[in-house]
Parts: C-alpha cells; sequence; structure tokens
C-alpha cells in the first residue's frame, strides 16, 4: 500500500510538471497564426500554378484547365510543406472536422485564408463557418446599408470576409452590399481587395475594374512599387497588388507597371531568397512574393531572377517552418526551426509584428539609419577589444578602467547569484525528497533497477523546471529600480482614439486615452521600449510583447492586441510627431523626446506614419 501511494505521488508530481512545462514552451515558441496561414495560401497558390490550375485568385472551387503542367521535385516539397500545416491545424481531428469546428470557431483570426485557400477542391462543407462569419458580420450594429458601420474592422478586412462568404458558396445579400460600399477615397488596399471581388465574378454599383485598375496604377511609386505611405515600394504591399492585377497581365498598361513591379521584387529579394518588409526579414513578405508570381504566372523556384546564391523564394520560406509543421512570423529562435536548427541570416534583420502585426514597419537594426546606410539596413561595424580600448586611454586613466572593469564583472556575477534566488534552496530541497523515496523504498525491498530509474528522472525533470523557470510575484515584477545616472526627461502618452468606445471601456477608453502624457527619467542608452515597460509597471498596465533583445514587437497595450479590428491593425510609436524606421528597443532617446504609442487600423497610415527612402 505504502508502495502504491509512493508511486501515485511520484506520477502526480512528475505529471504536474509535465503539463506545466508545454505552457511555457508555448508562451516562448515562435508560432505565428499569420505566418503559418500565409505560408499555407501561397504554397497552394504556387502548387496549382504549376500544375496549369486556375491561379488562386480564381475562387473555382477545383475547376481548372491543366495546361503543360509537368510534375517536378519543387512540387512535392511544397505540397509536403502544405501538408504539414493542415497536420499541424487539424490535430487529432479530421480535415472535415477541423473545417466545422476550428475554423467556425475563429471566423475573426484568419480562418478566411484556409476556407478560401480549401475550397479549391470543392469537396468540403463550410457551411458552419459560413453561419458563424454571418453571424459576426450581422452581429455589428447595422442601421443602413452603407457599411458605415464596419469600418471599426476596416474595410479591405470586410472585403476579405466577402471574399471568403463567395468560397463557401454563400450569395447572403452582405456580399453584394460589401461590394457596392465606395472605396475611390479609401488606401490602396482597399483597392486591391475591390479589384479581387470584381475578379471573382461580383459587379459593383460604385466602381467598375477599369477604374480600380487605373486607380492602383496612379498609386504606382517611382521605384515600381506600391506602398500604404510614404514614396518608396514596400515589398508586401507591392506583391499584394501584383495578386489583384493578375487576371489583366495581358493588358499592355498592366503588364508595363507589372514588370516594373517585379524588377523591383528581384532586387529586394535578400541573398538567402527571402524577403523584407520594412527592412525586416519575415515570412509573410516571402509568402505574399511567392503568392504574387504564382498568379503572374512566374516560377519562383526556376526563374533565374528570383534565385539568389542558389536560393528560392520557396527556400526561404522553409526557413521559418517550424517542427511541429506551423510557422514562425521571423527566423524561429535557436533550435525551434526546420531540423532543429535555426537558417543563417543577418541578425540585424530579424524579428521584431505584424505583422504582422503594424510593427513591422518600423524595425530595423539601428536609429537613425543615415543616407548612406544600405536599405538592407546593414552597416560596416568597427569592434574594439578590452584592450584596444585600454590602449586608446591616458597612463593615469588606466588604472581606473581596470578597476572600473573589475568592479564590472564582480558586480555581473553577484547579478546573476541574486536571479537564482529560491532556486538552488528547491533544487535542494527536490533532492532530499527524491532521495528519501528512495531511501523508503530500500525498506520496502521495492528498490529495483526501474523505480530508482524513475525517482531519479522526475528529480532531474523537476531541477531542470525550476532552473528553467521564473515565479514572482506582481509587485516584484513592477518593482522599479530607481535611476541613478539621470540625463534627462522623456513625455509618454498611450492613445487608442481609432478604437475609442468600441470594445471594453475597462481596457478601450471612450475618450481614445489610455495614459495621459506623462513625464519618465531616462539614463544613457534607454530606449522608447525600455519607458513603455517602465510606464507598464509604475501604473499597472498590461503589455505583451514578442521577439527578444533588440528584435523586440509590442503585441499588447491594455489588452488591445494586434488583429483585434483587422489584419492591419496593431501598435505604432512616434517619436516627436514622427514615425523611426527603428524598432522600440532600438530607439535610444535623448532629454526632452516626447513618445506617442497609437493603435492603428492601417499600418500606421491612419495615425500619420511616415516613411523615408531606405523604408
Amino acid at each position: 500500500m505504502k508502495y502504491k501511494l509512493l508511486t501515485t505521488f511520484l506520477a502526480a508530481l512528475l505529471l504536474c510538471c509535465c503539463l506545466c512545462l508545454p505552457a511555457k514552451a508555448a508562451e516562448e515558441n515562435d508560432f505565428s497564426e499569420n505566418a503559418t496561414f500565409q505560408a499555407f495560401y501561397s504554397l497552394t497558390a504556387y502548387s496549382r500554378m504549376c500544375k496549369g490550375l486556375s491561379p488562386f485568385y480564381v475562387l473555382d472551387h477545383g475547376a481548372g484547365k491543366k495546361d503543360g503542367y509537368k510534375k517536378t521535385g519543387s512540387v512535392d516539397r511544397v505540397q509536403d510543406l502544405i501538408d504539414s500545416i493542415v497536420a499541424f491545424k487539424k490535430g487529432d481531428a479530421s480535415l472535415q472536422g477541423w473545417i466545422g469546428s476550428g475554423l467556425a470557431e475563429n471566423v475573426t483570426s484568419g480562418a478566411e485564408w484556409y476556407v478560401i485557400t480549401l475550397s479549391q477542391s470543392g469537396n468540403y462543407d463550410f457551411s458552419a463557418y459560413r453561419q458563424a462569419l454571418l453571424s459576426y458580420l450581422h452581429s455589428i450594429p447595422d442601421e443602413k446599408t452603407s457599411l458605415q458601420q464596419y469600418e471599426m474592422i476596416g474595410a479591405p478586412t470586410v472585403q476579405k470576409f466577402a471574399l471568403a462568404l463567395i468560397a463557401t458558396g454563400s450569395q447572403d445579400p452582405l456580399i453584394q452590399i460589401i461590394a457596392d460600399r465606395p472605396i475611390a477615397d479609401l488606401p490602396v488596399m482597399a483597392q486591391v481587395y475591390g479589384l479581387h471581388l470584381l475578379n471573382n465574378g461580383l459587379k459593383s454599383a460604385s466602381y467598375t475594374a477599369e477604374e480600380v485598375k487605373a486607380q492602383l496604377l496612379a498609386m504606382q511609386r517611382q521605384d515600381g512599387g506600391w506602398a500604404i505611405t510614404g514614396q518608396y515600394g514596400d515589398v508586401d504591399v507591392t506583391a499584394m497588388v501584383l495578386q489583384a492585377l493578375a487576371p489583366h497581365y495581358n493588358e499592355p498598361t498592366v503588364k508595363a507597371a507589372a514588370d516594373r513591379a517585379i524588377t523591383l521584387l528581384s532586387k529586394r529579394q535578400n541573398a538567402d531568397g527571402s524577403f523584407s518588409s520594412m527592412g525586416k526579414v519575415n515570412c509573410e513578405s516571402t509568402a505574399q512574393v511567392i503568392m504574387a508570381l504564382s498568379d503572374l504566372r512566374i516560377d519562383c523556384a526556376t526563374d533565374a531572377r528570383f534565385i539568389k546564391n542558389g536560393k528560392t523564394p520557396i527556400d526561404a520560406l522553409r526557413q521559418f517552418r517550424l517542427s511541429d509543421g506551423s510557422f514562425s512570423h521571423f527566423l524561429p529562435s535557436t533550435g525551434s526551426g526546420e531540423n532543429g536548427k535555426t537558417s543563417a541570416g543577418d541578425p540585424a534583420k530579424r524579428e521584431q509584428g505584424g505583422k504582422t502585426g503594424s510593427e513591422r514597419s518600423k524595425e530595423s537594426a539601428e536609429k537613425p539609419k543615415t543616407p548612406e546606410e544600405p536599405a538592407s539596413g546593414k552597416t560596416e561595424e568597427t569592434t574594439q577589444t578590452e584592450e584596444e580600448v585600454r590602449s586608446d586611454l591616458p597612463a593615469e586613466q588606466e588604472e581606473t578602467a581596470s578597476t572600473n572593469a573589475s568592479l564590472q564583472t564582480d558586480e555581473k556575477a553577484q547579478n546573476e547569484k541574486k536571479s537564482l534566488g529560491y532556486k538552488p534552496i528547491l533544487a535542494a530541497v527536490l533532492f532530499v525528497i527524491c532521495a528519501s523515496s528512495a531511501v523508503v523504498l530500500f525498506f520496502l525491498k521495492k528498490a529495483t533497477r526501474k523505480n530508482l530509474l524513475l525517482i531519479g528522472a522526475v528529480f532531474a525533470f523537476l531541477t531542470v523546471f525550476v532552473f528553467a523557470t521564473k515565479f514572482e510575484t506582481v509587485k516584484t515584477h513592477n518593482q522599479i529600480e530607481p535611476k541613478t545616472n539621470v540625463i534627462g526627461t522623456v513625455t509618454l502618452s498611450i492613445r487608442c482614439d481609432t478604437v475609442a468606445g468600441k470594445g471594453d471601456p475597462d481596457f478601450i477608453p471612450k475618450d481614445g486615452c489610455i495614459l495621459k502624457p506623462t513625464e519618465f527619467e531616462i539614463e544613457p542608452g534607454d530606449t522608447v521600449y525600455d519607458v513603455l515597460e517602465e510606464a507598464t509597471k509604475r501604473f499597472s498596465l498590461h503589455m505583451e510583447k514578442k521577439g527578444t533583445d533588440g528584435m523586440v514587437y509590442v503585441a499588447a497595450i491594455s489588452h488591445l492586441y494586434e488583429l483585434q479590428f483587422g489584419e492591419m491593425s496593431g501598435w505604432v510609436y512616434h517619436v516627436n510627431g514622427e514615425s523611426p524606421f527603428v524598432g522600440c528597443d532600438n530607439y535610444t532617446l535623448s532629454d526632452g523626446d516626447t513618445i506617442e504609442w497609437m493603435y492603428t487600423l492601417d499600418l500606421g497610415a491612419d495615425v500619420g506614419n511616415t516613411f523615408g527612402e531606405d523604408e
């Protein structure tokens, strides 16, 4: 009886730890839903293009002419990636089960792209998803049919939902209402999705395909690309415009504009075959280009314009694949990527998003860029060793420098020891418990090799768990260390005017003000993120981030999340009224700076984001 109780205790202890560890791993992994579904539909578009089927923009439910399809190894590899995404998403459920439950329960989280893509086969029942999406859209207060009530989630998002409804076979009148909404004065993405609706058989009472095409061509930048804002083309936006224009590529004016854009994309391709948006290598930009080229019947795996150092966009996309079949927004952390390793790449270009999130538009390695700095964000760096630094010091300062270096080393060692805190004690307690368990087994004459190995495994497992986790109280977490080398003050404010009054008033104030302008002291090297983090601690504000040091992306403030109000929504920041082309933890502050964090519905275009030539 005692033996059974002991075994039960150890098993329960092990189970609890097993449940805790995956929870932490889930917090730290690199999975991105946005990256995963964009990879899914871009890879599917490539596969269909290779098979000679209708390009992705035509929702043909499996119909399509096979014109000269020749199976290649690239198609096999792409299909493996597609299959792995499906396996990851559906889990233990059947594919139809996932469509009827998982997609229907997540109609506002990118499910539309899975539906649009899967609808190409025409063999699935999308009724549950269709009903869920219609229920969501009709739940928004409706006074008239002008669709002003849908502005809170953005015109492009609503247009995208209309495409998803078409894919499910729906003929709900809401689809036509969406198509009839005027878009002439709306940003470029509304033009893109408006043309997609027309490409898929709808007619609009407000615009024609000729008018939308003319407006898109007029929006083309001098470098051949398109962008939400600024003078220079953005990879993502350029690729998305090409997807909408693809059905019209045989028209001379469209072909000329598209060819210029294709040339720009080829020039913007990175050395490893990937693509960047706003200075950051990311999965979505690479996926969007694959999608655009596939729609234009350009095989990115064989076209010399898109092969860099022997690497194609397909090769680059694989770099973002995680071991479970899903995809990461940025290059995965060490050990979590495909084949258990991270692909090579410039660290200065990694991680930031959206974006996706909207903060993709602000990431870079330094602040600010100089006119001579290459567009890739890479700069020549000169580093000095400690000995080289000392050799530049006057003789009377060398001893002081040596003393300071020694003190810093001692302080670092003390901090590391302090950070261990309770962990060595808890590990010792675990050792005593496990050792006592072994002794009990000896007295019970149950100390078999199997039982002792079990105890050893439990001890090892719990020890790793203790040292790999960090527990602290809210008070401890929010504790702010006093500044000892203040060089000035900055002012920080946090606003969400774009969605004011459109959610829980405890988190989204009716006046849009989450934090009024407040002064904060700064020390040398303090960044925009440092001040934001201090503000959230001082005023007990919720904040979530993604990424690591040097690549931080703010995903949520005051429980207001990126993508919550459409796929181009999220948090952006300004310093002194301008939108820096720098990540928030790379922008070093100066005395007197004014920081504004704002929630955008349109990648920053609606809150005044502007970008320069290198952006």
